[in-house]
């Protein structure tokens, strides 16, 4: 997986004054990120979440992307939401 793109990458990009009519997605995506497999259990998957300090984790078999992970996360201990989109 080359990267991924959420909203927080571009905030955090309109924040640097990257405007989005001249910006690629190459320019303010997350390069490389993170990522489970179907098989990785939701304990495991809030902690890397909590611990990379982001929210959203794509999932991936055997190198090719299956769906994305997006967790909110109520506090340091309890996920409130998650789903699986694929």
């Amino acid at each position: 997986m080359v990267g991924i793109v959420t909203e927080r990458d571009v905030l955090r990009s309109v924040a640097l004054g990257l405007v989005p009519w001249n910006t690629t997605l190459e320019g303010c995506m997350t390069h490389d990120p993170i990522s489970i497999t179907p098989s990785t259990d939701t304990f495991d998957a809030s902690h890397i979440m909590l611990e990379g300090g982001f929210r959203h984790l794509p999932v991936l078999e055997e190198g090719r992307l299956v769906g994305i992970l997006s967790g909110q996360i109520h506090n340091y201990t309890h996920v409130t939401s998650w789903a699986a989109v694929g």
